[in-house]
């Protein structure tokens, strides 16, 4: 699980921070290893429209310094600047074995700022916050070209390669951060009823499908812009644009079995992100680029939570959507 290995990764960085220190020590002094206090891990990225979710465990102490618990008695109180609006509660889902803590009435909204106290027994309380900023509008989607052909080693598939350009209008005087494009295709299974020349095609519900290649044409290379492992997207800062029209050029492949399948829309979304959101990830996307390489220099995980490690931060989408 995601979560697990996160909360393993800002472990091990605290006890490496440490010994780092034990050894610049000139003089004795009294250390506390990280593996003597528990360390509370959060995790959250909420946006508008959707109750705000957060992740909750703690992680190390004496006993066993790599156990992660998670706490079903936590207390997240959540706040817009110093007026208190809720207590999550915990819910629990024995069928994907994970568990979090919900908002019942809360249900954020952009351009405003949510604070969090995360307070576990027996260990140091928690805070964080994070803004969710106003959508920048997706300007227009153009498709550039759409070809199909028959697979070549599988007959009974349509393969299908889409070039495509979406185009934002970014504020200017602000620095911004976008996640784009997400592309999500939805395809349906069909029959066909009735005997020619009345015939009638019937789809069935929209199912969505991935994405199995994935190219951004024009994404800068100052290092501002990264791909996702998790997603066709990639995340980029407005810093070689700020305040102009910006194109962004990208071509993506999937399939479908031509018998049984047909296409109904594909569906491109633009995030804006909140700065801590934008530095999360990449440096998310950083470290898991280098882990199975023993010679690269560790990247560390933006973190903000304060008195513990994670990250809280908002976001929100606009979609547009192209019909076929």
């Amino acid at each position: 699980m995601m979560f697990a290995r996160v909360a393993l990764y800002y472990f091990r960085l605290l006890f490496f921070i440490g010994l780092l220190s034990i050894g610049a020590c000139e003089y004795p002094a009294d250390i506390e290893l990280p593996m003597q206090r528990t360390t509370t891990t959060v995790l959250s990225n909420f946006k508008p429209a959707e109750p705000l979710t957060i992740e909750v465990s703690t992680i190390g102490g004496i006993a066993d310094s790599t156990k992660i618990e998670y706490p079903s008695d936590a207390s997240i109180k959540v706040f817009t600047g110093e007026d208190f609006i809720e207590t999550l509660t915990f819910f629990s889902n024995t069928l994907e074995k994970n568990a979090y803590y919900q908002s019942l009435d809360l249900i954020p909204e952009e351009g405003k700022e949510y604070s969090i106290r995360v307070e576990v027994e027996g260990v140091e309380a928690v805070e964080s916050s994070s803004i969710i900023p106003i959508a920048v509008p997706i300007h227009s989607v153009i498709v550039r070209d759409v070809e199909k052909s028959i697979n070549p080693t599988n007959s009974s598939k349509l393969d299908y390669t889409v070039s495509l350009s979406l185009e934002i209008d970014d504020p200017a005087d602000e620095v911004n951060y976008y996640r784009l494009p997400d592309i999500q295709p939805q395809i349906s299974d069909f029959f066909v009823s009735g005997s020619p020349p009345d015939t009638d095609t019937i789809r069935g519900p929209a199912i969505r499908i991935a994405v199995h290649s994935f190219v951004a044409e024009d994404v800068s290379n100052d290092g501002s812009a990264i791909y996702h492992f998790e997603a066709p997207d990639f995340l980029i800062s407005d810093k070689q644009f700020n305040g102009q029209r910006k194109r962004f050029d990208f071509s993506f492949k999937f399939f479908l079995f031509k018998d049984i399948e047909l296409l109904n829309e594909i569906h491109i979304s633009l995030k804006t992100l909140s700065e801590e959101y934008y530095l999360y990830h990449t440096s998310l996307i950083r470290q898991r680029a280098v882990e199975n390489d023993p010679f690269a220099e560790p990247v560390l995980l933006f973190n903000n939570i304060n008195n513990g490690v994670g990250n809280f931060s908002g976001y929100s989408t606009r979609v547009d959507t192209i019909r076929f």
